[in-house]
């Protein structure tokens, strides 16, 4: 990535990067792959919204770990999956979101699953529910 102030300057850049890449490497780079954004639009990268002062998830992200931990959560419950299998998905998540203000959303989402953990805990400690 790079940045700069002025369009001018990026599509220069571009224009360098591109003759260097295929006289000196003989390498082409796909024209899809090379834009050139507004910064206030956020650059998307690796699973992150990037803009200049602050980091967002990518909301597809979001989307599909709701689906997933719903989707997990339901083997749980039928006792197709484990609960560790469905806590590591949970970290993973939770690892994902340590590099951005996620924790309004991020609570929201686990909110959901406290029944899980109650469910987990009475089979833990052998707690019979009447």
């Amino acid at each position: 990535m790079i940045f700069s102030g002025s369009k001018k300057d990026l599509h220069n850049f571009k224009f360098k990067i591109k003759n260097f890449l295929k006289k000196r490497l003989l390498l082409e780079i796909p024209k899809q792959k090379t834009n050139i954004y507004l910064i206030k639009d956020g650059v998307d990268f690796v699973g992150y919204k990037v803009f200049s002062s602050f980091i967002r998830l990518r909301k597809l992200n979001l989307v599909k770990f709701r689906k997933r931990t719903i989707y997990l959560s339901g083997l749980y419950l039928a006792n197709k999956i484990t609960i560790n299998c469905l806590f590591s998905s949970i970290n993973s998540y939770l690892g994902h979101t340590m590099y951005v203000n996620a924790h309004r959303i991020t609570s929201r989402i686990l909110s959901n699953l406290n029944f899980l953990f109650i469910d987990y805990c009475f089979k833990f400690y052998k707690i019979n529910v009447i």
